[in-house]
């Protein structure tokens, strides 16, 4: 077997994470035990690697914010060296959840920034494959190259999103030629294989998991050589009369298009009331092709369309190191463009967020006026106090999540001072008028101590606002049963009062 060790963040100022890779005898031998064939491997998770054709040397790609982002191979002989193969200045193979996919030959598949490679062994570069495939590439699928099933010994079964409506498909390769035929695109979500959501059958049939933002996960199968595609499994019996539906809303913020998933209650018979769903940094309008706006059960927000409320999930990215002001003024103009729509009341909105989606929260409240209601779930309320935390499982974790990760202020706190500050919604919150519900799990580790401070703050201001505890963790999806519907009873009642 061969296995990563995860051996935490490597440095303080990043959240780049090193692992050392090992193989172990699944039968040992008298003499045998595991042993580490290199250490302190750049990876995101640690899942980047493969066993070759040959089984006695492992590929592998590193990634993160320190890493090189080209392929190696360490052979599993003892005194093996790593050695760096083939690698481009113009390319970097950063991925985080599959290896290469090794082939016979020597050669290897792999995908990166949407595309597909190859690594050629006997020329020792990398090139592109699939040139006309006007398509981000999600996976190749490690069927194998295989006559079986007609689908031949040169070509490859690729995932495939069109980015533009977010069609998800399946696209068969010439690894030849590079031709690629579709096999058929469709307005529903697939899974990737490595998230359990694709399998191949020898005789030649895809089994892959579908969904939509109205229509719950079946199980789908498709024959190459017949192109027949049917369901085979209904997964759920939800009854679909009390579920809302999904489009994409467009608008321009500066030279970028950008979108927004909005799911609408299933009876529209008057303007209604609409809950934003906020995250920093991430383009939520993907969801669009997720059952309930979320690959979350715990965030199916068919919860909030079947009780009347609108749902919209907008994109906000963040390029710079003044995260705040690029949440603000892209959040604006999101609701510039939703509040166009005729089934929107826009004097009954509200705005709910999680984790780095709470941080968002507080920046949109303490800037905007629109919101009647808000909802923080494990929320960052200071990045000083959050920077500067100490966990004795990861010392350097708040500092690298800080200054190179997630809010990108892009300096210590020494150094960008009045940045911190700046960004930091809480000196602010004397400018909030929205009332704020407050939920908080007392044994988050990564954020636990902020609700305090957040509630009292807000109390000491005579703000609207309630503090909710509960013996959970950080999200919700791990929560018990029975916290979980005391939190959304709580949601509920917030948003009925105000909204």
């Amino acid at each position: 077997l061969a296995f990563t060790h995860a051996l935490g963040q490597e440095t303080i100022n990043s959240q780049q994470v090193a692992y050392d890779l090992w193989v172990a005898p699944v039968f040992p031998e008298a003499g045998e035990s595991a042993r580490c064939l290199t250490k302190k491997v750049r990876m995101e998770y640690g899942l980047t690697f493969a066993w070759a054709r040959d089984n006695r040397s492992i590929l592998y790609t590193t990634a993160g914010q320190l890493a090189d982002g080209v392929l190696w191979s360490v052979g599993i002989e003892s005194g093996s060296v790593p050695c760096q193969l083939a690698a481009r200045e113009d390319l970097r193979l950063d991925r985080d959840y599959d290896g290469p996919l090794p082939l016979e030959n020597g050669d290897a598949l792999l995908v990166a920034k949407g595309r597909l490679w190859r690594y050629r062994v006997h020329s020792n570069d990398i090139v592109e494959t699939a040139l006309d495939l006007n398509r981000r590439i999600i996976s190749v699928l490690p069927a194998g190259i295989t006559d079986a099933g007609g689908l031949g010994p040169s070509h490859v079964i690729v995932q495939t999103l069109e980015p533009n409506e977010y069609l998800h498909g399946f696209w068969k390769v010439n690894l030849t030629n590079g031709m690629c035929e579709i096999l058929f695109e469709e307005p529903r979500g697939h899974l990737p294989w490595f998230e359990g959501g694709v399998a191949w059958e020898q005789i030649g049939t895809i089994v892959y998991l579908a969904q939509s933002a109205d229509d719950p996960p079946s199980i789908w199968s498709f024959h190459l050589l017949t192109k027949k595609r049917e369901r085979i499994a209904q997964l759920s019996n939800i009854r679909t009369e009390f579920l809302g539906k999904a489009e994409l809303v467009y608008w321009q913020k500066e030279q970028n298009q950008l979108r927004g998933a909005l799911l609408l209650p299933p009876v529209v018979d008057k303007r209604v009331p609409v809950i934003v769903r906020v995250y920093g940094g991430s383009m939520l309008s993907k969801s669009i092709r997720t059952f309930g706006l979320s690959p979350w059960a715990v965030d199916n927000h068919h919860l909030f369309a079947s009780r009347g409320y609108a749902v919209f999930l907008p994109d906000l990215p963040i390029k710079g190191n003044e995260p705040a002001d690029e949440i603000a003024n892209g959040l604006e103009a999101a609701l510039e463009a939703l509040c166009k729509r005729p089934e929107i009341d826009p004097a009954r909105m509200g705005i709910i967020g999680h984790s780095f989606g709470g941080y968002t929260t507080l920046v949109a409240i303490t800037r905007s006026q629109r919101f009647r209601a808000a909802v923080v779930s494990a929320g960052i309320g200071n990045l000083i106090s959050f920077a500067t935390k100490f966990d004795p499982f990861a010392p350097d974790f708040h500092f690298g999540w800080a200054e190179g990760g997630q809010v990108r202020m892009g300096a210590t706190l020494w150094e960008e001072r009045e940045r911190y500050i700046r960004n930091s919604p809480l000196y602010n919150f004397d400018r909030i008028e929205t009332p704020v519900l407050i939920i908080q799990g007392t044994r988050d580790h990564l954020c636990r101590e902020e609700a305090g401070p957040i509630f009292s703050s807000l109390r000491r201001l005579k703000k609207a606002a309630e503090l909710v505890l509960y013996d959970e963790d950080h999200f919700q999806g791990t929560w018990q049963r029975d916290n979980l519907e005391d939190y959304y009873r709580r949601v509920f009642h917030w948003l009925e009062k105000y909204v």
